[in-house]
């Protein structure tokens, strides 16, 4: 007659508890990974930020120089429309030179405004990343806690099996995260 005890393939309870430890240690450091990249994404991002603003700084620095530039061409302007001497040869001069500079006061306005929605969606994309590490560290945080409570409810003897890496893992773990 065949034996029917079908149970001699199941796990014990440490085997179970053990894995259950390993999978958690695998979730662990998947979700410090995960809150590695995040602020990696998060520093490049400020990194970003700050290079647009040096660039909007200097572009806005340059657009007032060339303003002050158009306005000193437009006072000599006037200044050979009243005085009438020579006026045609440098008026034609000075006409294309102030459109010349009109254009790129205007490029530079343009510019300046691509340079600002830039800021903005990095702002945005900063504000996102923020958001990100917020949910991870929050779900970190729990994880944590609920690895230190799983920890404290595995009995001493159980404990003293584990690596020594593993113990001092949790029990760091438990220090930080138990309540």
């Amino acid at each position: 007659m065949k034996n029917l005890n079908r149970n001699h393939n199941q796990a014990s309870s440490d085997q179970i508890k053990a894995y259950k430890l390993g999978q958690l240690q695998q979730q662990v450091e998947s979700y410090e990974q995960e809150r590695i990249q995040l602020w990696n994404q998060f520093e490049e991002i400020e990194f970003e930020k700050d290079a647009i603003q040096k660039d909007l700084e200097e572009t806005y620095s340059i657009a007032l120089q060339e303003r002050e530039k158009s306005k000193g061409l437009l006072q000599r302007l006037m200044s050979a429309v009243e005085s009438r001497d020579s006026m045609r040869g440098r008026l034609g001069n000075m006409t294309a030179q102030r459109n010349r500079v009109l254009r790129q006061v205007e490029e530079l306005e343009s510019q300046k405004q691509e340079i600002f929605q830039q800021l903005k969606t990095t702002t945005d994309k900063l504000g996102e990343a923020y958001q990100q590490i917020g949910v991870v560290q929050e779900e970190y945080e729990q994880d944590m806690t609920e690895l230190a409570q799983a920890y404290r409810e595995v009995a001493p003897e159980q404990c003293e099996q584990l690596p020594p890496k593993l113990r001092e893992l949790l029990e760091q773990i438990n220090d930080n995260y138990g309540l």
